[in-house]
């Protein structure tokens, strides 16, 4: 069986030298959020949680791998591997990097091959790893050709040293490839998300409206499952409920109408339990759960088209049956320079975060599960700016 990895060196020692930086209150260690800048020269920023919400950046952590320089149009560039590592994508480098916490802080562990060409959306149960890799080369890349190739999911284990075996059976090829760049008919995916159970794994394909799902057998290898047409134009984010319930949002065309569906996967692939549910503000592309399940945030990116709705955070109730209810919306005319992407809620459950080119946006979550915009609360200092390719977001809970 193979394994594959690539021990950093010199990077080792610059995580080993962030690891001696102070950790802050010994007896109250903060939530840990995590992004990437997807830079030529990739870089994953840390920052620590205030219990008001507010964040103080403590880490910026070379890759020692390329990201793309632009963003990646897709959600889960960032992963938790359990309680104490992080999993980023090298998307210009076609590689996976993996990083640990060790008193307080983040160090790089180790760095795999994706085994695809431009990895961009991770999924993880356990010890194992699915990696999404579109196949798609940046317009930054300046000979893109030869890296086209087809796009796949590639399934992993990863141990404790932060080593990557494949699992046998778990390759499985994505429909349209690139024939040639620019890649203008291929295939645009969303996002690669595992069954809070790891039995089944989705993948939101936009341009075609269609999810597609394989069942995970007991060694992690994968069956291809019947695709299914969606209720939701443009299916993109989505976030996996540990009721088995998924919250897949999209948007409708003329004015990208935000809408959400949720569903589950059964024997015969994606098994819608709502059909869908209209948000009054425009182009849904992330969705962020509570930590008691119970309510989901979608953020909607808008279009800068006056004549399209608002953009914002819409708060949505979340039952068990899947069954969606708007309780409230906020409205925010999002700065053209700092667009939204990925999202995540907060250990404690109040606040939410989503992230941009240049910080935070912070979020206030209300008494009643609402989330109100509290610009007060974000920080934007020369430390915080990512860049165009800033993406994904992940939270790593108080140790």
């Amino acid at each position: 069986m193979l394994r594959i990895t690539r021990r950093p060196i010199a990077l080792a020692l610059l995580g080993l030298l962030a690891a001696a930086l102070p950790a802050g209150a010994a007896d109250a260690p903060p939530d840990l959020l995590v992004s990437v800048s997807n830079a030529v020269e990739n870089v994953v920023l840390v920052s620590e949680r205030a219990p008001d919400g507010r964040l103080t950046v403590v880490q910026s952590i070379p890759t020692g791998e390329a990201g793309t320089g632009a963003y990646l149009h897709t959600s889960g560039a960032v992963a938790r591997l359990g309680e104490d590592r992080v999993l980023v994508v090298n998307a210009g480098s076609d590689s996976v990097s993996v990083l640990v916490r060790e008193e307080g802080r983040l160090r790089l562990q180790a760095t795999f091959p994706s085994l695809g060409s431009t990895p961009t959306s991770i999924a993880v149960h356990g010890d194992r790893v699915y990696v999404m890799s579109t196949g798609i080369p940046s317009e930054n890349d300046p000979d893109p050709t030869p890296r086209i190739g087809d796009p796949v999911v590639q399934g992993f284990t990863v141990d404790a040293e932060g080593d990557a075996t494949p699992i046998p059976g778990a390759r499985a090829a994505l429909p349209g490839a690139c024939d040639a760049y620019p890649c203008e008919a291929s295939s645009i995916f969303g996002q690669v998300a595992v069954a809070p159970d790891g039995g089944s794994l989705l993948v939101t394909l936009s341009n075609q409206d269609r999810i597609l799902s394989w069942s995970i057998d007991a060694d992690g290898a994968l069956t291809a499952l019947p695709d299914a047409e969606t209720t939701v134009p443009a299916p993109y984010g989505l976030a996996w409920a540990r009721s088995g319930i998924a919250v897949v949002v999209g948007a409708r065309g003329p004015q990208t109408v935000g809408e959400v569906m949720t569903g589950s996967v059964g024997a015969g692939g994606w098994q819608p339990a709502t059909a869908m549910l209209a948000m009054a503000q425009s182009n849904a592309c992330w969705a962020a759960l509570s930590p008691a399940q119970d309510r989901a945030y979608i953020v909607n990116a808008g279009t800068y088209d006056p004549s399209d709705p608002e953009p914002g955070i819409t708060t949505l109730s979340l039952a068990p049956d899947g069954e969606v209810t708007i309780l409230g919306a906020t409205a925010i005319a999002w700065d053209e320079d700092r667009f939204p992407v990925d999202s995540a809620v907060s250990t404690d459950g109040r606040t939410l975060y989503s992230l941009s080119d240049s910080g935070y946006y912070v979020y206030d979550i209300a008494e009643d599960g609402t989330a109100v915009y509290a610009p007060e609360k974000e920080v934007l200092t020369p430390e915080t700016m990512l860049g165009a390719g800033a993406t994904g977001l992940v939270i790593l809970p108080s140790a």
